[in-house]
């Protein structure tokens, strides 16, 4: 049977596995990522679906295991401890983009999990089930898990769905030859350096995707020509931190809000969006898939938690730890100039990624 390969981030979600089933308990974190002691949610279990069937990881000294409501096997809880160290200790020392761990695999097949991460089309990695300790209810919660043991995570993944769609107001065929002839070491910057220094205006015209263009309707009805301008600010200004893009924003207000803070909060409803539940590429309902929140792995091991039920740590966390990032020109098709009905067209791509 050929061994499991996975990289850093995939690997560290069975270590958080192994130790939210080893502590018993996801730790909240504040805006700054910083584990908050005092606060913290007790683990009852947790659940993952597999080809057997639906299995639930109870905590205790003791886990039980059960498939489909009936336990199954009972492991010492000295056994997830053990293997949630080796694993993280793997990751570490880990050089290669992935890696095998023979050792964890084995008592992986002992737990009865075949995979090491959830299916792509989620965004809920880990399921679990959780006790409010104010009230005691209990809630069976997804949550996406972002690690820091490996290379910084993206948020939104560069495609031909993100492509912005930018008319180039007084521009011509010459000058389209021209840009599309910059083949610099800087391509993107001098590509629309030169558009913007020899054009009267560019102004944003449309997304391509339409399932995107939805999406964004639905945090707000004017969320996309306000993404359009941040996207342009990233391009033009040489700045990338959300954080400062969303600053600039306030400052020139291309929207004519007559308040201010209306572009930070509506950002933060963005970013969240994609952390929960919203991709660009696929229909969107509003409803968050991971509807328990973000873990965090801390590249000392520790694992906190952003709980929708404090959400506003979690906005000002994901505006102040993300950026705008470039994507291939070549693979998602954008920053060349073309013409349709003797107009001028620019597509700029749209990334984001944690800092």
């Amino acid at each position: 049977m050929p061994l499991l390969s996975g990289n850093k981030g995939e690997w560290a979600e069975i270590y958080t596995f192994f130790r939210l089933l080893s502590e018993g308990k996801l730790y909240a974190a504040d805006e700054n990522m910083n584990k908050l002691d005092n606060t913290f949610f007790p683990v009852l279990s947790i659940i993952r679906k597999e080809v057997i069937g639906r299995l639930e990881y109870k905590t205790g000294d003791i886990i039980k295991i059960f498939l489909n409501d009936k336990c199954i096997s009972e492991i010492e809880v000295s056994k997830f401890v053990e293997q949630a160290d080796y694993i993280f200790d793997k990751i570490k020392k880990s050089k290669g983009r992935s890696f095998y761990s023979e050792k964890t695999e084995d008592f992986m097949q002992k737990i009865y999990i075949s995979k090491i991460k959830a299916a792509s089309n989620q965004k809920s990695d880990i399921i679990i089930r959780i006790q409010d300790i104010n009230t005691g209810y209990t809630t069976e919660s997804g949550f996406s898990i972002k690690s820091d043991l490996s290379s910084k995570s993206t948020l939104v993944n560069s495609s031909k769905a993100t492509n912005f769609v930018f008319e180039i107001i007084g521009f011509d065929k010459e000058k389209t030859k021209y840009t599309n002839s910059i083949e610099s070491e800087e391509k993107i910057k001098d590509r629309i350096k030169y558009i913007t220094s020899n054009s009267e205006s560019v102004k944003f015209d449309s997304l391509l995707n339409k399932t995107c263009e939805s999406n964004l309707t639905l945090i707000d009805s004017l969320f996309p020509k306000i993404l359009a301008w941040a996207l342009f600010y990233f391009y033009t200004e040489n700045i990338s931190h959300i954080k400062d893009i969303v600053e600039l924003l306030e400052e020139r207000n291309p929207m004519n809000y007559l308040e201010s803070g209306m572009y930070t909060y509506k950002f933060k409803k963005f970013l969240t969006s994609c952390a929960l539940g919203m991709t660009f590429s696929q229909k969107w309902d509003g409803i968050d898939d991971a509807n328990g929140g973000y873990i965090v792995v801390k590249s000392n091991g520790d694992i906190v938690a952003y709980h929708i039920y404090n959400r506003n740590a979690f906005e000002k966390f994901l505006l102040e730890n993300t950026k705008f990032e470039r994507g291939s020109t070549k693979r998602h098709e954008y920053c060349s100039v073309y013409e349709v009905d003797n107009k001028f067209f620019v597509k700029l791509n749209l990334a984001v990624r944690f800092l």
